[in-house]
């Protein structure tokens, strides 16, 4: 069972704050752009909260670096995350 949800807080209009929570997989990926898209509606700054994601897989890093290349900051990223953000990915 993947276990996944997204966290909001705002305070708009300065900034929105996506937490995400659990387990990241490719089937949360429509989830998590319609967040960031409902996110972005609210305030011109999105940051995402990564403290409380236990574990992604590839598809869900790849998305995260793309958000990363965006300028969407992140939060309390744990170690391990920050390791396969930095890793080189390829197709």
């Amino acid at each position: 069972m993947d276990l996944f949800r997204v966290d909001v807080s705002a305070d708009p209009p300065k900034s929105v704050t996506l937490a995400f929570v659990g387990h990241l997989n490719r089937c949360h990926l429509p989830e998590v752009n319609q967040a960031l898209t409902r996110a972005s509606a609210q305030s011109p700054r999105v940051i995402i909260d990564l403290r409380e994601l236990r574990l992604l897989d590839r598809d869900s890093v790849l998305f995260l670096r793309a958000c990363r290349d965006r300028g969407i900051p992140f939060v309390n990223t744990p170690p391990f995350i920050l390791r396969w953000l930095n890793q080189c990915y390829t197709n």
